[in-house]
C-alpha cells in the first residue's frame, strides 16, 4: 500500500512539473506570438485561399478600418490584377499543400488600390495526420526599402545609359564593363574582362609611383575624380573625366571599385589648340614688342642725330656770323683798291 502511495505521489509530482513546464512553454509561445503580432502583418488562410483571420498590423498597413472588411474574401483579391494568375501564386499553393514553407517578396493592394511591398513567409499548419489544413502568412512591409532600391536601380540604369562605366576588384582587375565604355575604347567585353586596368593607361603613367598609390587609396575606400588619359585598343590616346568610387560590403570593407567616365577628348584637344594659339599669339606679341623696342631705339638714335645736326648747324651759323663780322672789320679798317685788267689803278678808297 505504501509503495502504491509513493508511486502515486511521484506521478503526481511529475504531472505537476509537466503542467508547470507546459504553462511556461505556453507563456513563452504567447509572448512570441504577441511580439510577432505587434511587428509583422499576419493572415490565416484556409487551404482554399480564403482569409480566416487578420491581425491589426496588416489592417493598418493596407488602410482598412477593421478585420471584418477582409475576412472570407480570397487572398488573391489583395494582389494586383497582373499577379493573381502568376506562376508564383500556383507554386505557392503547390508547396503549401505539400507541407513546405514558401518565401517571396510580393506586392499587395491597400483599400485605395495603392501597392505595398511585403517580404513574406507562408507556413503550412498540419493536423495530426500531417496534412496541411491552413496556412499562416507573415509579412514585413518593405515599401520604403523597396522604393529606395528601385530608385537606386533607376539611377544606376540612367548612369549606365548615359555614361561609360567599368568596375574592378580591389586589385584593379576588370570585373564589369558597359557598352558605352567598350565603344569608347573600341574593345569587346571578353578582351577586357579579367584584365588589369593598367592596359588602358599610357606606359609613363602605369610605371609611376602615383599609379600604385592610386590603387592603394581606392582599396582603402577612398574616392577620387579628375582628368585621365586612356589608351584605346589601337593605342590611340583619349581623355576622360572619371570618378572612382569604392563599393563596400556589409563589414565596411571595400569589395569592388566603380569608375564612371565621360569622354572629354574633344574638349582637351580644343583646350590644347587654344593653348597653342595663345602661345603663338604670345610669341607674336613678344616679337612685336621686340620690334617696337627696336623702332624706339632707332627713333631715339634718329632723334639724337637730328639734335646733333641741329647743334652742328648752330655752330656753323655762329662760325659764319663770326666770319662775316671779321670780314666787315677788315673791310672797315683797310684801304680798298680796284684795278683794271691791264693792272692800272681804277679806283682807290680808304
Amino acid at each position: 500500500m505504501r509503495l502504491k502511495e509513493e508511486e502515486m505521489r511521484k506521478n503526481l509530482l511529475k504531472l505537476m512539473s509537466t503542467q508547470e513546464e507546459m504553462h511556461r512553454s505556453q507563456a513563452e509561445l504567447s509572448g512570441q506570438t504577441e511580439a510577432v503580432n505587434a511587428t509583422l502583418a499576419t493572415l490565416e488562410l484556409d487551404m482554399e485561399g480564403k482569409i480566416q483571420k487578420v491581425n491589426p498590423v496588416l489592417v493598418k498597413n493596407l488602410l482598412y478600418e477593421n478585420e471584418a472588411e477582409l475576412l472570407t474574401q480570397p487572398y488573391e483579391n489583395l494582389l494586383p490584377a497582373s499577379e493573381r494568375n502568376a506562376v508564383w501564386v500556383y507554386d505557392l499553393w503547390e508547396q503549401l499543400r505539400q507541407g513546405d514553407v514558401y518565401r517571396r517578396e510580393i506586392r499587395m493592394l491597400d483599400k485605395s488600390g495603392q501597392e505595398h511591398w511585403f517580404s513574406t513567409t507562408f507556413t503550412p499548419i498540419k493536423n495530426r495526420n500531417q496534412k496541411p489544413y491552413k496556412a499562416i502568412f507573415m509579412g514585413l512591409e518593405i515599401s520604403l526599402v523597396r522604393q529606395s532600391i528601385l530608385d537606386y536601380e533607376g539611377k544606376l540604369a540612367a548612369i549606365q545609359r548615359s555614361s561609360a562605366v567599368i568596375e574592378f576588384d580591389t586589385h584593379g582587375f576588370i570585373t564589369h564593363v558597359n557598352d558605352r565604355y567598350l565603344h569608347l575604347l573600341h574593345y569587346a567585353a571578353p578582351e577586357l574582362l579579367g584584365k588589369h586596368h593598367s592596359i588602358l593607361v599610357p606606359e609613363e603613367d602605369r610605371e609611376s609611383d602615383e599609379y600604385i598609390t592610386f590603387w592603394d587609396r581606392l582599396a582603402r575606400g577612398e574616392s577620387t575624380q579628375g582628368r585621365f588619359c586612356r589608351l584605346t585598343k589601337t593605342q590611340k590616346r583619349i581623355w576622360i573625366w572619371g570618378s572612382f568610387g569604392a563599393i563596400q560590403n556589409q563589414e565596411g570593407k571595400t569589395s569592388r571599385i566603380i569608375n564612371v567616365a565621360h569622354d572629354i577628348t574633344r574638349q582637351v584637344e580644343t583646350e590644347t589648340e587654344l593653348q597653342n594659339q595663345l602661345l603663338q599669339a604670345q610669341q607674336q606679341q613678344q616679337g612685336l614688342q621686340e620690334r617696337i623696342e627696336q623702332l624706339q631705339m632707332q627713333e631715339n638714335e634718329l632723334r639724337e642725330r637730328v639734335q646733333q645736326q641741329e647743334k652742328h648747324k648752330k655752330q656753323l651759323y655762329q662760325e659764319r656770323q663770326e666770319v662775316i663780322q671779321r670780314f666787315d672789320m677788315l673791310k672797315n679798317g683797310l684801304v680798298m683798291a680796284e684795278f683794271l685788267p691791264d693792272g692800272s689803278l681804277f679806283n682807290a678808297g680808304g
